[in-house]
């Protein structure tokens, strides 16, 4: 996994697409399953920053 660093900014999308590679797998205290659209306001930056350095997932900001 990626090395993580503090946040610099809050998010700013609406959402984002999140995509898991396996389904079930589990992180931030929940199963994800296949793609999942989250509202930004439900991810805090550090969460934002954990899936994005995740490789089991993909994160792509929905305006």
């Amino acid at each position: 996994m990626a090395e993580l660093t503090k946040p610099t900014k809050k998010p700013t999308a609406k959402g984002y697409l999140v995509t898991v590679k396996k389904d079930g797998f589990r992180r931030l205290g929940r199963a994800w399953m296949g793609s999942t659209l989250v509202e930004a306001t439900d991810l805090k930056a550090f969460e934002l920053a954990v899936l994005e350095a995740d490789p089991m997932f993909t994160v792509e900001a929905q305006d």
